[in-house]
């Protein structure tokens, strides 16, 4: 170490506001390259809270202290700048505890040395400038391991107070506030009086007792009972671990992501559409403490039927909580990760240091046990819900520590087959997990197609959005995959269906990217290209591809298996379906159609028990459409709209079940009303069309044949709608059609001739 560094070491308080100046540059740095925020949750949950328009229940969705935060902030001007410019601040002062807490432990140079992992490394960058509580909880975590090894009981009081503040943030949090304890214990027994021992842990204990005090009466304030919990932890855990997720994000279950693909102004509305779907499938009130253990009981019902698949899945959590690649959960996350331009630790270098630290540190593990707590306790944590950069940054501390002790075993012992093996721990780390890729392949689609569609929105307003068809499908074909959920109204059909448009514009069969093929077999299979769809999917199955979207199945046999069926190969379709659970027990589609194909009961026994019991109806009532028994899908779908009637998606689905019944009038009010909910996306491609034109050519009225060519230019098919419309316009119907109607139908007339009429220059 140079002299001047040398010097300034003895001066822990000097160095650390040094490094928490470093930290302020850097993260000032990166404010410059960001792209406007564009997550809100906490801001706009705080606002409606403040405005009353939050439902009570809402309060145990979201981090009670990090909310509270924001609440705060509301009588500031700018509350989100100013939450903003506090986590900057934040990140600051972590840095410095960073190296407080490696200095009272490690030489100065280490300390250092792990100060600049810790203010470099890239998850802790991009989340600083994110709206979310890990930031706040990682400095909570920093205050609480410098402060408890301090002897005195006032020290111990304010340490005990930031652990109820951290609880207070995260409750996932206990185990490591519980350690602190047993710290205590085993540092000081021996060398402190027991009542003058009991009076420091006692000193540490009461402010912790305060803060679960305060979380159990927000659970009893939003739930109505004491045991309601906070932050829903069934729910997380069946994300976590139900069969369409790996464990690396929140994947959510069919009708909940159905739900939450609707607009709403409601901050993470999520949460509260799974109480919706349970209290519907159970046909009970149920309490919010009920609705959590009705998901945890889903997910362990499928991971006891699967104990190697659930190890399996262990392991690939495992492998994402140390790998290099950085899986975001929240999309704002992704984008900034991808602005940042500056050098950042390589984590799997950290982490492999922090491996070889962590074994090191052993023969000293009472002086350690916090962070073996910390470590270990959020890792089960991640390992029992979900992994994610966000959830990997709880570990930060403890995997800095540990990396400096590896630094340290590595300077002193001078081994190359310790160097060797981090180098080769972080060569393992470094490739990119399948997870990961397929996260960056789709948030780049997704990307690219939310930004055209922003362009399109204003000019949607003025000009038909017949005149940008084109456009529209240079946008799809970013994102292919999400036709059905990303379709626009009113985009024309006229010159040749809008998914023969995105067909000529996803890549081409030749593209190398697994994903970019999976996408053109979609696309190939919903225009009628069967042979090219089975040849691509066959492919992809022969190189083990498997898709890792939402809403997707994570089989490529699930969508075989739908090829076949199209093509009136029910034996070859049964045994895609059965594939498609050989790789992914419990994928919903594959159960549905094999009960609905099979009639074997077994298979209708595991969806209902995997799924909710309206997923099932759902994904039931799917399959007995896609096979023409309208009256069976009508039955199944019925019930999920009269328990879930906001559900758009089930609306559209209902009217085509009815439709195939030959019951017309029914289908169409069923979409009529799904439409008021939302005109977007576009369902049902020919088959919601098809039952407003044959309800037109059976009933005559006026009102039916306004309706008929709204849904048709909603769809469009311009010109079928307005050969609908003219005569309303005209008023050439015997009888003459009221007035209201004629007034409606002359504007929609003006719309379509102006639609189909060429852009003006």
């Amino acid at each position: 170490m140079s002299g001047w560094l040398h010097r300034l070491g003895r001066n822990r308080g000097a160095l650390a506001l040094l490094i928490a100046a470093l930290a302020l540059l850097v993260n000032v740095a990166v404010v410059r390259q960001l792209p406007e925020p564009t997550f809100l949750k906490y801001p706009v949950a705080a606002e409606q809270w403040q405005d009353g328009t939050l439902g009570r229940e809402r309060l145990v969705d979201f981090s009670p202290l990090y909310l509270g935060l924001h609440l705060a902030a509301r009588g500031l001007p700018g509350p989100e700048a100013a939450v903003h410019v506090l986590q900057v601040a934040l990140a600051s002062l972590a840095a410095a505890l960073a190296f407080v807490l490696l200095a009272g432990r490690l030489s100065p140079r280490l300390a250092v040395a792990g100060a600049a992992l810790f203010v470099f490394d890239r998850q802790l960058l991009v989340y600083t400038h994110v709206l979310e509580p890990e930031l706040l909880l990682v400095t909570l975590l920093l205050v609480l391991l410098v402060l408890v090894d301090e002897r005195r009981p006032p020290r111990l009081l304010v340490a005990g107070l930031v652990a109820g503040l951290a609880l207070a943030t995260r409750p996932t949090l206990l185990p490591v506030v519980l350690a602190v304890p047993f710290h205590l214990l085993l540092r000081d027994r021996g060398e402190t009086p027991a009542p003058r021992l009991a009076r420091r842990i006692g000193a540490f204990l009461l402010p912790v007792a305060g803060a679960l005090a305060v979380l159990v009466a927000c659970g009893v304030r939003a739930g109505g009972d004491w045991r309601t919990p906070v932050m829903n932890p069934g729910t997380v855990f069946f994300e976590g671990n139900n069969p369409l997720s790996h464990g690396t994000s929140a994947v959510y279950p069919p009708l909940v992501r159905a739900l939450n693909l609707q607009p709403t102004e409601e901050p993470d509305a999520a949460h509260r559409f799974y109480r919706e779907v349970a209290r519907g499938a159970s046909g009970e009130a149920l309490s919010i403490r009920q609705v959590n253990a009705y998901w945890q009981g889903l997910a362990v019902g499928f991971l006891a039927d699967e104990p190697g698949l659930a190890l399996r899945r262990l392991g690939g959590k495992l492998a994402n909580a140390f790998n290099q690649g950085r899986l975001h959960d929240v999309a704002s996350a992704w984008l900034y990760d991808r602005a940042l331009r500056l050098p950042s630790t390589p984590f799997a270098v950290l982490a492999a240091l922090a491996l070889v630290g962590l074994l090191a540190e052993a023969r000293r593990w009472r002086g350690s046990l916090l962070l073996y707590a910390l470590t270990f306790s959020q890792l089960a944590v991640m390992l029992a819900f979900y992994v994610s950069s966000r959830q990997r940054l709880t570990i930060l501390p403890g995997l800095v520590y540990f990396a400096a002790v590896g630094l340290e075993r590595l300077g002193r012992g001078r081994s190359r087959l310790l160097v060797a093996l981090v180098v080769l721990l972080a060569l393992s780390l470094l490739p990119p997990t399948h997870e990961l890729r397929e996260e960056d392949y789709a948030l780049h689609g997704e990307l690219a197609l939310h930004n055209v569609f922003e362009e399109l929105r204003p000019r949607f307003a003025d000009e038909p959005p017949a005149w940008h068809t084109a456009t529209v499908a240079a946008a799809l074909a970013h994102a292919a995959w999400r036709f059905d959920d990303m379709r626009p109204s009113f985009v024309s059909q006229e010159e040749a269906p809008l998914i023969e448009r995105l067909y000529a514009k996803v890549p081409a069969a030749t593209d190398p990217r697994p994903e970019a093929r999976f996408d053109r077999a979609l696309v190939a299979f919903r225009t009628g290209r069967l042979e090219e769809a089975a040849d691509l999917l066959r492919a992809l199955a022969a190189e083990g591809y498997a898709p890792y979207r939402q809403g997707l199945a994570p089989t490529v046999e699930v969508y075989r298996g739908h090829v076949a069926l199209a093509g009136g190969d029910r034996d070859a379709a049964v045994a895609a379906y059965r594939r498609a659970l050989l790789e992914a027990p419990g994928e919903p589609r594959a159960l549905a159609a094999l009960a609905v194909l099979t009639g074997e009961a077994r298979y209708r026994r595991r969806l209902e028990r995997y799924w909710s019991a309206l997923d099932a109806d759902y994904q039931l009532g799917r399959a007995y459409l896609r096979q023409g028994d309208g009256a069976r899908a009508a039955a199944h779908l019925e019930r999920v709209v009269t328990a879930l009637p906001e559900l758009r998606e089930a609306k559209i689905y209902l009217a085509a079940a009815l439709a195939a019944t030959g019951r017309l009038e029914a289908g169409a009010r069923y979409y009529l009303q799904a439409v008021e909910i939302s005109l977007d996306p576009v369902l049902l491609d020919p088959e919601i069309p098809d039952l407003f034109r044959a309800w037109a050519a059976a009933d005559r009225r006026p009102s039916v044949q306004l309706a008929a060519a709204r849904v048709l230019h909603q769809y469009g098919y311009l010109r079928q709608a307005l050969a609908l419309v003219a005569p309303l316009e005209a008023e050439m119907t015997a009888p003459p059609p009221p007035a209201p109607i004629v007034a409606r139908a002359r504007a929609v007339a003006a719309d379509l001739r102006r639609a189909l009429a060429p852009p003006a220059p």
